[in-house]
């Protein structure tokens, strides 16, 4: 993968880098979390999802552009998630975070749920 486009999550020129080495998923603002009791790794994964829903529902685009990013994800060995905000998701939670990602609606979505 390398860099690959992850275009507005958040903004149209986003991109994530996946080390093949170390098969970690440098994520920009995919999987950002904001939290005021931050950790270094994400240890209770039903906690974290608040703490990305703080950032995903108002700065990503919509679930379509989540889907297409996820969807990227797919041939990937990934054994951790490091985002540039928020705590690092570990292997245990990798396919968790993707799940969640790829059905959450968010931004467009909410502004315009009838369309």
């Amino acid at each position: 993968m390398g860099f690959t486009e992850a275009p507005f999550l958040h903004f149209p020129g986003a991109i994530a880098i996946y080390d093949p080495f170390s098969k970690y998923l440098f994520s920009g603002d995919i999987w950002a979390a904001l939290d005021m009791d931050w950790k270094l790794i994400a240890d209770d994964f039903e906690d974290h999802i608040m703490k990305m829903n703080l950032f995903h529902l108002d700065y990503m685009a919509s679930n379509k552009a989540a889907r297409g990013f996820c969807q990227k994800t797919e041939p990937l060995e990934i054994k951790a998630i490091l985002p540039q905000h928020g705590s690092i998701i570990s292997k245990k939670h990798v396919v968790d975070a993707i799940k969640h990602l790829s059905k959450l609606e968010c931004g467009l979505d909410l502004i315009y749920p009838d369309l």
